[in-house]
């Protein structure tokens, strides 16, 4: 697998400690990315939380604030939300009780299918989250494949049209309190 490896390095020459950034695409598994990481002080990524909403709860000028394709972050603003509402291809979709139990379902069966370890999961009426061990698959691969067979499942269901927004949200783990910091988050977060 190839990864891009990005972070501050430090140099000491002379007695004089300068901080240079790394940023190289490499294949980088197992003891190799501990020994690279390890090297510059770089801790292990030993888990991740992601988070994906359903389709049309958080759109572009959303009160609570918003990530734009380029990953800044913006303030609410209802002119940008009317217009991203009015652009809307299918109705907002919130997830019934039912239908949160069929998400959480077919992402488990998927994931032991996978051999990919999910340490916690909320399936709420208008958003998942997700924490999960690494995998050798991309995180975006992943949550690409759960996204899109509960969609699928969803249509056999009877549920049709668009079920979840394009994209996640993610969040690394490098410490045992920070698995367990979201593990508490994700219990707290269910609807």
């Amino acid at each position: 697998m190839e990864v891009i490896v990005f972070f501050k390095c430090p140099l000491h020459r002379s007695g004089e400690k300068i901080e240079f950034i790394v940023f190289f695409i490499a294949p980088c598994t197992g003891q190799g990315a501990k020994q690279i990481l390890g090297s510059c002080g770089m801790a292990e990524i030993i888990g991740y939380m992601a988070t994906w909403t359903t389709y049309g709860t958080w759109l572009p000028g959303d009160e609570r604030g918003y990530v734009d394709n380029k990953g800044q972050l913006h303030e609410g603003d209802e002119k940008i939300l009317k217009e991203n509402q009015e652009r809307q291809k299918s109705p907002t979709v919130k997830l019934n009780e039912q239908e949160k139990v069929i998400a959480r379902h077919v992402i488990l069966d998927e994931a032991v299918r996978i051999g990919h370890k999910i340490i916690a999961i909320a399936v709420n009426s208008n958003h998942v989250h997700l924490l999960a061990k690494p995998h050798s698959q991309p995180i975006a691969s992943i949550i690409g494949r759960y996204k899109s067979i509960t969609t699928r499942a969803f249509w056999e269901y009877g549920k049709k049209g668009k079920i979840w927004t394009r994209g996640f949200d993610k969040r690394f783990c490098f410490t045992e309190m920070e698995i367990a910091a979201r593990i508490i988050y994700i219990q707290k977060h269910y609807d």
